[in-house]
């Protein structure tokens, strides 16, 4: 290899017999790679082995409570990081049994709530509490980022500073006038309210950053077939945005399925799987449960979620291959 180049007279050199140009790579050379292209390789290899240690670290806590779920109490406590010696599914239909919630409604007394009524709060809660807020956030930050109108930028401006401010503290304030108003412990009327952060919030920009990747032109094409501004939306605009809005609707109800603080906060008299889980947990031992039965409760509630989430991910990570501009 080292008599492969040879030196030759003007701006040439002589590979193997063969003359070439100065600025030619001959045919079968090994290109030596530059400091940058290491690094980058380096990087991109780090990244990957950081992304799946982080995939198992997630993994390896979901795989411990489903097998420690199967194991009786006893083994649990011994052998709490061993495979159970023999599945024990009856943890589960302990669950099923003492799985309830009792409640003091105001005006109509003692409510007991089962697995399948806090089942039917948590369905409803999840679904129009992420519903309502994705629907108005995809409207109102359609109309910001594609449309001006007097006091837009002021709009915006003010959901970047309720960002920022930390208006959780107005928490206890808020509680106070629910009361007065007689608006607390209304369902309903929680489920009606959770749309008037439209404006702000981390869905907005999110949704704002999509509608900014999406051409106006197409907007244009549909005005020039004779679409109104609602039309355009609906059968143009609105297509092209429903990956983001589902993915922001899915993690939005994985979420507020597991919420329990607004219940026991805003909704005392109501009781969600998350709610009812909780006092399981807490009062595990007038139920006379152990932790494996525990675990068992939260794999339970855990189903639905993991089904909403497989069967999204066609949608999520769909690719929209749109076409049709002209010039």
């Amino acid at each position: 290899m080292r008599n492969l180049f040879k030196k030759h007279a003007g701006p040439a050199l002589v590979f193997a017999g063969r003359t070439v140009k100065k600025n030619e790579r001959p045919e079968g050379a090994k290109v030596p790679l530059k400091w940058t292209e290491v690094l980058d390789r380096i990087f991109k290899v780090l990244t990957m082995v950081l992304m799946i240690l982080y995939a198992i670290s997630l993994l390896v806590p979901l795989f411990w409570m489903l097998m420690s779920s199967f194991k009786a109490n006893d083994e649990f406590l011994l052998y709490t990081f061993q495979f159970p010696k023999k599945f024990l599914f009856s943890n589960y239909g302990e669950v099923l049994s003492k799985f309830e919630y009792t409640v003091t409604k105001t005006g109509v007394g003692i409510v007991r709530y089962g697995l399948w009524d806090m089942f039917f709060y948590s369905v409803v809660w999840a679904i129009f509490t992420n519903l309502i807020p994705v629907f108005f956030r995809t409207l109102t930050s359609y109309l910001i980022c594609k449309y001006k109108f007097p006091g837009r930028d002021f709009i915006f401006g003010l959901g970047l500073i309720l960002m920022i401010l930390p208006i959780i503290g107005t928490g206890a304030a808020g509680l106070r006038i629910a009361k007065a108003i007689n608006t607390y412990d209304n369902m309903l009327n929680r489920i009606l309210i959770c749309g008037s952060g439209a404006f702000y919030g981390f869905d907005f920009i999110l949704l704002f950053g999509a509608w900014k990747g999406i051409p106006w032109e197409y907007a244009e094409a549909s005005f020039i077939d004779g679409g109104g501004n609602f039309k355009t939306f609906l059968n143009v605009m609105f297509p092209m945005i429903l990956p983001t809005s589902t993915v922001v609707f899915v993690l939005g109800f994985l979420v507020t399925w597991n919420d329990y603080m607004t219940f026991i906060t805003w909704l005392p008299s109501y009781a969600n799987l998350a709610v009812g889980m909780y006092m399981f947990q807490y009062n595990a031992s007038l139920y006379m449960v152990g932790t494996p039965t525990i675990l068992a409760g939260f794999t339970l509630i855990a189903i639905p979620t993991t089904i909403l989430y497989l069967l999204s991910q066609k949608v999520i990570m769909a690719k929209l291959n749109v076409g049709g501009l002209k010039g």
